[in-house]
């Protein structure tokens, strides 16, 4: 059993290689037909080693943020090896980050400008616990009595 533990952890999927080719893996001995589709690849078929573990690797990717899942005998599937998934409501899709490029994509991690974060309480005569600016067109009804927004400078 331990064994079997600790040869699911061992398995990474997916794997972007230094040249951007990216190799899909999924540990399934018992399947008969797997297939990975991505968004810059459609569906292609994927290879079974001696091991159960099915493999493709894709020719080099642009750098992007794609999704993708894998099926096995005819059921789609997310990658279990890959915690990043992009939900859908048509289902859901794992996620892989081939980078590159000059300028940093959007979603790579970069440093950034940090602003300043203000707070302006303020106390609101308005009844039932409702507070804000109507000229702000702001208006929250809770509990508190002090509340505040970024940029209010002005007492309701």
């Amino acid at each position: 059993m331990r064994e079997m533990i600790l040869a699911a952890f061992t398995l990474f999927s997916p794997v972007v290689h230094p040249d951007r080719t990216v190799t899909f893996n999924l540990k399934a001995p018992e399947a008969a037909k797997v297939s990975v589709t991505c968004e810059s690849l459609g569906t292609r078929e994927m290879f079974k080693d001696d091991g159960g573990v099915w493999s493709f690797t894709s020719p080099p990717q642009p750098p992007d943020l794609y999704s993708y899942s894998f099926t096995l005998d005819g059921t789609k599937m997310v990658d279990p090896s890959n915690p990043d998934l992009k939900t859908g409501y048509f289902g859901n899709e794992s996620m892989v980050l081939v980078p590159g490029g000059g300028d940093a994509a959007p979603w790579e991690p970069r440093d950034v400008p940090h602003g300043v974060i203000h707070r302006h309480p303020y106390r609101s005569t308005a009844s039932s616990n409702c507070y804000g600016s109507p000229a702000a067109n702001r208006m929250a009804c809770s509990r508190p009595t002090w509340t505040w927004w970024p940029g209010s400078t002005r007492k309701a």
